[in-house]
This record gives C-alpha cells, sequence and structure tokens, in this order.
C-alpha cells in the first residue's frame, strides 16, 4: 500500500469535502498499521529550488511560515533548501489554524530565474508546445482551457493535406419515448452534436497525422493502451485510427483504434455516442497529467487558479526543473498562485506531523 496524499483525489461527483475524505485510503482500517514515510524529493525533480517549491504546494505552506523538523529536533536552522533536516531527516510543513481544506497563496517571484519563459500571451505558449508535438504539452486546470488551446492548435493545421473532421454518430436511447416521451421530443440532433460530456470524446473530433492526441479508455493494457496514455497518429482510416504511443517504453508498434460506444447525457437525458475514444492532447489538465514525467517544453497555463487540492503541487511536479517551462499567466498578474491541500488527509496519513507559524 502506498501512495502521495498530497496528489490529487478520485474524482466524486457532487462530494463535499466530508465525503472525500470519508472515501480516502487514510480512512481504511488497513492504513493504520501501515508504515508512514516522508517525501523529501520527488524523483523526478532534479532542481533544489524547484522540488521545495512543488513540496510547499503539496503541504500547503504558505509563504510567511517556517518548517521545523516534525521530529522536535533542535530548530528550525537545521531545515536546508530541500526541506531535509540535518538531524533526522524528516520533514514538517503545516501552518497552525489552517483549516481542514486548506487555501493559501505562493508567490512565484523566486522561480523567475528558474523558468525558460514567463508570458501573458497564450499564442506565443501555444508556438512553443506545437514545435516539438512528441514530447511538449500545456498543463491546465479546466477542460474549458484545454479545449481553448486544443483548438488553436487545430486551426494551424486546417491546412494540412490530410487534415479531417471525424463526425459521431449521436443515438436516441430506443427506450427513451416510451419512457420519458417529453425529453425523448426535446432532445433533437443538435443538441446531441453540441453535448460535451467529461471522459466522452467531442461529436467532431479534428485529427491529421502527427497530431498528438489522448486515449480516453483503456483498451488493452499490457500494450499501454489505456485511459490518458498519449499517442501520435500516423494515419487516418474509416474505421480505425494508426497511432503510436509516445511513451518509448511500449517500443513503435503501431496499434490501431475503433470507433467504440459512450453513454452520454445532455443534460439528465442519456444518449449514446459512437466516436474514436481520442481527444487532442496538445493540452491536457492536471488531473490528467498526474503519474506523467514531463521532459520537453512544457506550459504551466496558471491564468486561473486551482481549485481542487493537489492541482498545483501535480502540475509543478511533473517536470525535472524550470528549465524548459513556460509560465502563462493572465496580465497584470499579482505574483500569487491559489492553492488548496486536503489537510485532514495529510494530516491523518501522518505525512505531516509538525506545525510552526
Amino acid at each position: 500500500m502506498a501512495g502521495d496524499f498530497k496528489q490529487l483525489q478520485k474524482v466524486m461527483p457532487g462530494a463535499d469535502d466530508d465525503a472525500l475524505f470519508n472515501d480516502s485510503l487514510v480512512k481504511s482500517p488497513l492504513f493504520r498499521g501501515a508504515h508512514k514515510t516522508f517525501l523529501r524529493k520527488q524523483y523526478r525533480v532534479t532542481d533544489p529550488v524547484w522540488n521545495r517549491f512543488g513540496l510547499e504546494l503539496g503541504y500547503g505552506v504558505p509563504d510567511d511560515v517556517v518548517a521545523d523538523c516534525p521530529a522536535g529536533c533542535a530548530s528550525a536552522a537545521a531545515v536546508h533548501d530541500d526541506r531535509r533536516c540535518q538531524s533526522c531527516g524528516g520533514l514538517g510543513f503545516v501552518a497552525a489554524g489552517t483549516p481542514p481544506h486548506g487555501a493559501f497563496t505562493k508567490s512565484i517571484d523566486r522561480l523567475r530565474d528558474r523558468v525558460q519563459l514567463v508570458t501573458s500571451d497564450p499564442d506565443e505558449a501555444r508556438a512553443r508546445v506545437n514545435e516539438h508535438a512528441d514530447r511538449d504539452v500545456i498543463i491546465s486546470f479546466l477542460n474549458a482551457d484545454v479545449d481553448e488551446h486544443n483548438d488553436a492548435v487545430a486551426s494551424s493545421h486546417r491546412l494540412d493535406r490530410d487534415y479531417q473532421v471525424l463526425t459521431a454518430a449521436n443515438i436516441r436511447n430506443p427506450d427513451l419515448h416510451d419512457v420519458d416521451p417529453t425529453a425523448a421530443a426535446m432532445l433533437t440532433d443538435d443538441m446531441m452534436e453540441a453535448a460535451k460530456v467529461n471522459g466522452v470524446p467531442s461529436s467532431s473530433l479534428h485529427l491529421w497525422v502527427g497530431a498528438r492526441v489522448m486515449l480516453l479508455r483503456n483498451m488493452h493494457v499490457p500494450n499501454g493502451l489505456f485511459n490518458g496514455q498519449l499517442m501520435r497518429v500516423v494515419a487516418i482510416n474509416r474505421y480505425v485510427i494508426s497511432v503510436k504511443l509516445l511513451d518509448a517504453r511500449y517500443g513503435d508498434e503501431v496499434h490501431h483504434i475503433p470507433r467504440i460506444k459512450f453513454e452520454a447525457k445532455f443534460g439528465d437525458v442519456p444518449f449514446t455516442r459512437v466516436q474514436f475514444p481520442l481527444r487532442l492532447a496538445y493540452a491536457i489538465t492536471a488531473n490528467k497529467s498526474q503519474g506523467q514525467t514531463l521532459t520537453g517544453r512544457i506550459v504551466l497555463d496558471l491564468r486561473r487558479p486551482s481549485f481542487a487540492p493537489g492541482q498545483l503541487y501535480v502540475a509543478f511536479t511533473r517536470v525535472p526543473s524550470g528549465a524548459n517551462v513556460t509560465l502563462l499567466l493572465p496580465p497584470n498578474h499579482d505574483g500569487k498562485l491559489h492553492a488548496v491541500v486536503q489537510q485532514r488527509v495529510l494530516g491523518e496519513s501522518g505525512d505531516v506531523v509538525s506545525v510552526v507559524s
């Protein structure tokens, strides 16, 4: 049993903080006897300043908080830049009085000389990512921002010879008329086509050879065909999309992705969408980036604040350092990041045991 409790929790639509906490691993009876360790360094992070900033985001450390050793060692002066205590190697980051669903701010000023570029121009940021689509990506917090970035990249490829728009089949539930004739009469083709449902591909899938895409369903996990896998399109056919995985661990094999059925809803009215289980992936959400190591040019889209515990921590710790990172900020940004952590999960896990304010 293992886990990094600073990361994003699973998505539970409509759940409040108490429900998320009670459903977490730390509430399992098995967890009480588990061995607990402190994360001192992200294995993928090579820059100690970047590492420290990421850990502070994960543990919920405001800029005005001094971290002390959780084991009660002599003084806070023993804590180095990587937050490792000279005496015992412990970590401790919680501010006294922090609410259970802790919200706090962090200044990014100390990162400005660590990143490649700071900009408020999304077109400039997209151009940097589009240049090397095999490894470069934008990380955003909202699906709407992800769609904005991916649509903009698609628009730049409209004149490509093999650019295609692949249209889904949206099918009414055959029993809907008997169950709810009013809903059946209201559900038009245009409504089904326009419906955007999390985890369901768009009715209109814009693709071209070379496009970077993400798989939206588990298809054959041992071969790397799982939900969230990043791939490159190598051929577009009537019945299948041929792709290669960007993860070199799975080799250079070509895989063929067919159309499949997705259960979708317009409001509360269900229907079926038949489409290729793919979406453009020049931009992805922080949730989808969890677990990945990103080594190309990365754009962290910070134009909108994070809203879920662990989002900023995950976004900042996908990369080894800021050397290839662009920070995309809103115009007139005040230099503050607004972050959220689930302090009850961290506290219950034993991951945070010391408070100094």
